[in-house]
């Protein structure tokens, strides 16, 4: 009876210890910014990546990254089993599992890992594919252009350019109210 019991109990602490992740940590590189490392590594999708982030390190939105210095990412490192997934981190839900396969492939490819997650038996997976509200994703919503008015026969009278070019052809209206500016050179190079 006393062996079954001891038997049971390693049984249980082996997949208990299976399950447990700590936080990727990568080095902050010049320019780095705390959305551009979190758009390198594919987190910047989602708020609660974001939020991670800055609770990890302690750091407010406003704080910069020091180049050189070691950063917790909003990625849990598992040991992969060799099974799958859903059994490597304890979830049932199939979309969920490829979709973590598809972040560690993305991440190969881009390589900011030297192996993919069978042959280290390293799986990375993103915080919010665990610890979000999925159906709070911050998702970038595209907007349909406004086609263009057209123009042609259209002058405006512009005292600026001189008498001879006073009267300006209009050929098109496509940065009507839009924010522009024209960085003035002398379109060579510099002496």
């Amino acid at each position: 009876m006393r062996t079954t019991i001891i038997a049971s109990l390693l049984f249980i602490c082996q997949f208990s210890f299976a399950a447990e992740s700590f936080y990727h940590s990568v080095k902050a590189e010049k320019g780095d910014g705390i959305f551009s490392l979190l758009r390198r590594y594919h987190l910047d999708d989602h708020q609660c990546n974001k939020d991670r982030f800055l609770e990890l390190n302690k750091m407010t939105i406003k704080d910069h990254l020091i180049v050189g210095r070691h950063y917790a990412i909003p990625v849990l490192i598992y040991d992969y089993n060799g099974t799958s997934i859903r059994t490597t981190i304890g979830i049932d839900d199939w979309d969920k599992a490829v979709r973590i396969k598809e972040y560690n492939d993305k991440i190969l490819s881009k390589k900011l890992r030297r192996t993919n997650y069978m042959d280290s038996k390293i799986l990375w997976v993103p915080f919010h594919e665990l610890h979000c509200d999925e159906s709070l994703p911050s998702k970038k919503v595209m907007v349909k252009a406004a086609k263009p008015e057209a123009a042609s026969g259209s002058y405006h009278l512009e005292e600026l350019f001189g008498k001879e070019h006073k009267m300006v052809e209009i050929k098109s209206r496509d940065l009507k109210n839009r924010v522009y500016y024209i960085v003035a050179g002398h379109g060579g190079p510099d002496p």
